[in-house]
């Protein structure tokens, strides 16, 4: 036999600050008091739990007045509630509302921990007072909705931040009082606290900028084109920088400290990346190698033969950055980015025609210019053009003759037949997850899987493409059951053409001497995808990934940040391989994104942020109610001649994706159930407007004026099916997300099981079902309500005894009320959904009867010039005049 003892009630402050408490028991009228530091957890044993406790506390070391009682323990009396919110003032009557959580342990009698918590914390890292207020003052006591403006000292107030998304990060610039034209810029962020302080969004503001010094000496700095503001910093040490001006886009000089040096040209500090800048020293006379194309009085510079020197940036700042090189009377532009043998460099001197090699390779972090003489026998490139193909006299491996006067150069093409090539074919490959309790999870499906390798002189070559991917969510009673797959690409159902799912192709160039991985080309597609999921599947995955030795499951520091008073040291740069692009194309995505909710997150457990896919789920459980179909088009991403490390190409992509999502968030609010998707209802009304019009058009060109009327009818009919559709598609997901709530209501965890079990298996297919599912559903929940009044109180008397019997009478009453307003709900719902379902199939039917006609009159009218027809033409017509009646069999079957 197992012996647990408990206290009744655990206290657990997790407030920045300490609080004296007050516990008072109604029935007693006995108060006990004590104190709790921050973080601390506190036994309480003074307390039964089936009288009425209460709970009172006052915040040390603030202006907030001791806390009204709020009830933490209910007699069992529906008329006394359990509260889950604190409320404090301080002196001038502002109020604070903060959250108490409770989780109550299985098997302890009843047993529960109460946690104090703010919904959120505010840290100031700017070193400026920090002024916060509600601008809409109705909602400053609900975390929904709401939004703050701040300001720092005596700066503008800001504009308007909302802190739903549960981790984010932003920058805002503050103006400032008049005359001053500068800015203040500080950067905002927001994200759950770390371990037990996840229940709290720690909302940090801190410098938008921070200037670190990493060289050997000491530096000067001031903003680009603000003389007379110089500031020192030490090497080593790292400052903030806040003013700025609004005039000009931010920019900083630095130098070396000492009255003969010199600034070096300013940098835009807003730029992400490395960019290299040219820091004058006093004894600086070196020769440097080019110019700034399109700078204004850009510098020149000289290079004597056979000599080598290094250069930075004469303009750091500006937007595009070439070398210019110029020789006898000829000038060439150099993009440093495009490494490898560029074209030959051609001029005329005095003693005649020269020809230059220019390479670009990479040491590290150093790109490398080289200029050579140039030598056609070893060279990529060789001579075109009108004195190409005389016999030109060459003095040196650099000059040709005077009749080089039009000669090009050409890349040498070298067909080079491969070496290897392996294909390897999967006509389809099945991979299942399973998790600890040997329950299968997902299930994922690749057919037409076909990877291809092939290796050559010059190149590898690596193409992978898939012609179907899907993902099956394999847990029991799934509101989904596919959570991925392709989106047909056309509406018109006598498309034969199959596009592949996924294509990736990838070319290496096996070039060792310019010091980079050389990637060719690099691209994927991947066509239109449906992603649909629910808040288990998601918990489901995230129970996947709980994996020994991952990173992301290491215990977490219980504290609201990292670095809850200093200023996190700016990050080191990461290295890793340099690879050079000539091209990277990241096609566009489409996807069509539903999800919805099922209520079963337990506040209680810990979701590590660490973790890639508890972002996720973090972000769709905690911000979004049922959506469905959300359209996101994500742009794709070109790079061209671009070097970047392996973390640099990772941030890059992760940063374009990430404000592709941001920028298309309004779809995904839009496509709200309890809103009643208004993006999808606008986009089908608009699709059926313009498919009046191209549908005829479309017909002429293709058949001609003989199937205008063909044309115009299949209009029509796109147009009333689409009209129809989305308003019943709204009509559904409103009242659908009604009766949800209304099932919520009821506090009768079987009731919302067997409604959401009813609701996936049937499914109205047309009007008829509609009306007969929805009957159904109005009659089970009548019933379940009648039946509740009489089985709730049983059921808690069994479980808790007297205190069980009176919540069951409670929850009875409360199921009469609202099990029978669900039932009404989905009436509406399935009607609805039937009747958007036959939308679908009826206009189906009279595209095929149109069309069947119209086949029927050209085959009477090609017999009739005929004077005669075949058996097979007779029975081909024949089978055309019964295909409607197959169809409309099968469609309402």
């Amino acid at each position: 036999m197992t012996v647990r003892l408990r206290a009744p009630i655990e206290l657990e402050n997790l407030l920045p600050f300490d609080f004296k408490y007050r516990i008072y028991d109604t029935t007693s009228r006995r108060t006990w008091s004590s104190y709790l530091r921050r973080g601390g957890l506190m036994p309480i044993h003074c307390v039964h739990l089936d009288q009425c406790v209460m709970f009172g506390a006052e915040i040390q070391e603030t202006n907030y007045k001791p806390s009204d009682f709020a009830v933490i323990n209910s007699d069992g009396s529906p008329d006394i509630p359990v509260e889950s919110v604190l409320r404090v003032e301080d002196k001038q009557e502002r109020k604070l509302d903060l959250r108490i959580n409770y989780t109550k342990y299985e098997e302890s009698g009843g047993a529960f921990r109460m946690q104090i918590y703010s919904p959120f914390v505010a840290i100031n890292k700017t070193g400026f007072p920090l002024n916060i207020k509600c601008r809409n003052v109705f909602s400053h006591t609900k975390e929904q909705g709401a939004e703050f403006v701040f300001r720092l000292g005596d700066t503008a107030w800001s504009n308007a931040l909302n802190f739903e998304a549960p981790s984010a990060e932003t920058a805002v610039a503050l103006g400032s009082p008049a005359p001053s034209t500068k800015e203040t810029h500080v950067g905002v962020s927001w994200t759950s606290g770390l371990g037990k302080y996840k229940l709290t969004k720690v909302v940090t503001f801190a410098p938008r900028f921070v200037l670190k010094n990493e060289l050997g000496g000491d530096i000067v700095f001031r903003e680009s084109g603000d003389p007379g503001n110089d500031a020192p910093l030490r090497a080593g040490s790292f400052t903030p920088i806040f003013a700025l001006s609004a005039r000009r886009e931010a920019a900083l000089a630095f130098k070396y400290p000492g009255v003969g040096s010199k600034w070096c040209p300013p940098v835009n500090i807003q730029d992400l990346g490395v960019v290299h800048a040219k820091l004058p020293t006093s004894d600086e006379d070196k020769p440097d190698l080019a110019r700034i194309e399109d700078a204004p009085m850009s510098p020149k510079y000289k290079l004597g033969p056979h000599s080598q020197i290094r250069y930075a940036w004469d303009y750091p700042a500006a937007r595009q950055k070439e070398l210019v090189l110029k020789m006898g009377d000829g000038e060439e532009s150099v993009n440093l980015n495009e490494i490898g043998d560029l074209p030959p460099f051609r001029f005329k001197t005095s003693s005649g025609w020269r020809v230059v090699s220019r390479d670009i390779h990479a040491e590290e972090e150093v790109t490398v210019l080289t200029l050579s003489n140039w030598v056609e026998e070893t060279s990529v490139y060789k001579r075109h053009g009108r004195s190409a193909t005389m016999d030109s006299t060459i003095s040196r491996a650099d000059t040709v003759s005077s009749q080089a006067a039009d000669v090009g150069f050409t890349a040498v093409v070298k067909d080079v037949s491969p070496s290897l090539v392996v294909k390897v074919d999967f006509d389809g490959i099945g991979l299942s997850l399973m998790n600890r309790r040997l329950l299968e999870v997902v299930y994922l499906t690749l057919s037409k899987l076909q990877v291809t390798y092939t290796d050559s002189e010059i190149a590898r070559d690596i193409d992978l493409t898939c012609g179907w991917v899907q993902i099956d969510n394999q847990l029991h009673e799934a509101l989904y059951p596919i959570v991925l797959q392709p989106l047909p690409l056309t509406q018109d159902r006598d498309a034969k053409t199959v596009w592949n799912t996924v294509e990736t192709k990838v070319t290496l160039v096996k070039d060792e001497a310019h010091g980079v991985v050389f990637i060719k080309y690099f691209g994927i597609l991947l066509q239109a995808l449906s992603i649909q999921t629910d808040e288990d599947f998601l918990f489901a995955l995230l129970d996947l990934t709980k994996l020994p030795g991952a990173s992301w499951e290491k215990e977490e520091t219980d504290a609201f940040s990292e670095y809850p008073k200093q200023l996190a040291p700016p990050r080191a740069i990461e290295r890793g391989t340099t690879l050079y692009f000539e091209e990277l194309d990241l096609n566009p995505i489409r996807l069509a994104l539903s999800f919805a909710r099922t209520e079963r997150v337990n506040a209680d457990e810990k979701l590590t942020l660490r973790n890639p896919l508890a972002v996720l789920v973090n972000a769709l459980a905690m911000t979004l109610g049922n959506v469905n179909d959300a359209p996101l088009k994500l742009n794709g991403l070109l790079l061209r001649d671009t070097l970047l490390t392996v973390p640099g190409l990772q941030e890059r992509i992760l940063y374009h994706y990430k404000n592709e999502v941001l920028r298309q968030v309004y779809r995904i609010l839009g496509s709200a159930d309890f809103i009643g998707n208004p993006v999808g209802l606008f986009t089908n009304v608009a699709s059926g407007v313009a498919d009046i019009i191209t549908e005829p058009w479309q017909s002429v060109l293709n058949h001609g004026s003989k199937e205008l009327g063909i044309g115009i009818a299949k209009g029509a009919a796109s147009f009333a099916k689409k009209t129809v559709f989305s308003v019943s598609d709204s009509l559904t997901k409103v009242t659908g997300s009604v009766g949800k709530g209304f099932a919520n209501a009821t506090f009768d965890a079987e009731f919302q099981r067997q409604r959401r079990l009813a609701q996936r298996r049937n499914r109205p297919g047309n009007a008829i079902y509609g009306v007969q599912s929805g009957g159904e559903a109005l009659v089970t929940s009548f019933a379940s309500g009648l039946e509740g009044i009489v089985s709730k109180p049983l059921e808690g008397a069994e479980r808790d005894g007297a205190i069980g019997f009176f919540k069951g009478i409670g929850k009875g009453f409360v199921g009469a009320f609202t099990k029978p307003a669900v039932g009404i709900f989905d009436l509406a719902s399935n009607l609805a959904e039937g009747e958007e379902n036959s939308v679908e199939v009826v206009s189906t039917v009279l595209i095929d009867e149109l069309q069947v006609s119209e086949t029927r009159r050209q085959s009477l009218t090609t017999t009739t010039r005929a004077g005669s027809e075949s058996l097979d033409t007779r029975q081909q017509t024949e089978s055309l005049l019964h295909t409607p009646r197959e169809k409309l069999s099968v469609k309402l079957g």
